[in-house]
């Protein structure tokens, strides 16, 4: 009897310590300033290999950009997001969440119960972690060509997720729409479905795009995030090449975004590299439009990808620093190895936006005067007359699953 009441005290304080340590604050490591954390901004950039999933907290309020997990790993979002999400808000709940396309990498996989399909990324936060969402926001259902598995698989467990409550509202954005969290922090959505850019093509290339409809990627939601001087872009799989591809019998078409909106994103601080830092993205006047002060490759260790590119490694790295979460394709080179942290990418800011640490690098946060002073003029990157989406102007790729 003794014995036995001796276990269950010990098991009792146990569970009791395990619960106070998942709801234990972050305390800022040295190299951060000496202020409260929770008057922090705070980013962190998930290390879920090749996969994407970035958290923001702000004022008390939480913001998930994509909830992905690699298919090597699928428990990997299961595994970081919840505890991170614990300890920064001591609750089980994000307030938003952004899924910025509708691909596996960027918001998990449903499962069907065996070892290589359990649930991943959102669906097993929501459905294994019981963590709750108050909007759910995508780009909606408007696609050219056949919706993919993923995309069905996606509205059909949002309507359950709707109806059992683990999501609470549900909302398509557009591009202009704003969310704002306290008064100071403003997110602007720059990029939507393509921005119209579609449909305006459709009635000059129907034959084109009938053939080789758009990727899912070109039609990523992106957005601009502002708390005073610190600008962060964050575009999911944004595209910025013209390239067609062929599968068999199937084609595709990546379609470069990034030059329509690169004169709205203007000027950052910081840049999550848009999908993964491929190389038909983060083109050269996408890059001279934002200058990145700091850029943030979501990366998985010896990818099959390439990712990072060499190019886009070298023209992120002549702008500042880049931090690479995950790792980089097996042969990368020593600047690109260089840069790879193999962890989460932790940033703090400063209150009203003014300076920012990344792993305990300091930063300061250019006003916008300072910024045109320091970079000069932009022009615009793309011919509004369409004319470069010609057939005979895109790069062919056939017959290669490199880089989806």
């Amino acid at each position: 009897m003794v014995r036995n009441l001796l276990i269950c005290i010990v098991a009792t304080i146990t569970v009791t310590a395990l619960s106070c340590q998942s709801l234990q604050r972050d305390e800022p490591p040295d190299g951060y300033p000496d202020i409260p954390p929770n008057e922090m901004t705070r980013v962190i950039h998930f290390n879920v290999g090749q996969a994407d999933a970035m958290l923001l907290i702000h004022r008390g309020q939480s913001v998930l950009f994509d909830c992905g997990s690699p298919l090597e790993d699928p428990e990997r979002a299961l595994k970081v997001i919840p505890s991170k999400l614990i300890n920064l808000t001591g609750k089980r709940h994000i307030d938003y969440v952004v899924i910025s396309h509708y691909h596996q990498d960027h918001l998990g996989n449903p499962g069907r119960g065996g070892p290589k399909t359990r649930r991943s990324g959102l669906y097993s936060l929501l459905d294994d972690a019981n963590i709750t969402v108050g909007t759910l926001i995508d780009r909606g259902r408007w696609a050219l060509g056949k919706p993919s598995a993923t995309y069905k698989k996606y509205h059909r467990a949002t309507q359950r997720w709707l109806q059992e409550r683990k999501v609470w509202n549900h909302k398509t954005v557009q591009t202009g729409d704003v969310i704002t969290i306290g008064k100071d922090l403003r997110i602007t959505f720059v990029a939507a479905s393509g921005n119209g850019l579609f449909q305006e093509l459709y009635v000059r290339y129907s034959d084109f795009l009938s053939e080789y409809p758009p990727s899912e990627n070109d039609f990523s939601l992106a957005a601009l995030i502002e708390l005073g001087n610190f600008e962060l872009f964050v575009g999911g799989d944004l595209t910025g090449a013209n390239i067609v591809r062929r599968f068999g019998p199937n084609g595709t078409s990546y379609n470069d975004i990034e030059s329509w909106i690169a004169a709205d994103v203007g000027f950052v601080e910081m840049y999550r590299v848009n999908h993964h830092g491929s190389g038909h993205s983060s083109n050269p006047c996408f890059i001279d439009h934002l200058e990145p002060r700091v850029s943030i490759v979501s990366s998985g260790h010896h990818n099959r990808y390439g990712h990072p590119a060499d190019d886009v490694m070298e023209r992120l790295q002549s702008r500042g620093d880049v931090w690479i979460t995950g790792g980089a394709y097996a042969g990368a080179p020593q600047n690109t190895r260089a840069s790879v942290k193999a962890k989460d990418i932790d940033v703090w800011i400063w209150p009203g936006g003014d300076k920012f640490w990344v792993e305990g690098t300091h930063y300061e946060a250019w006003d916008d005067k300072t910024e045109r002073e320091r970079f000069g003029k932009r022009y615009p990157c793309q011919d509004e007359t369409l004319d470069t989406y010609k057939v005979d102007a895109r790069r062919m790729l056939k017959g290669s699953k490199k880089d989806d």
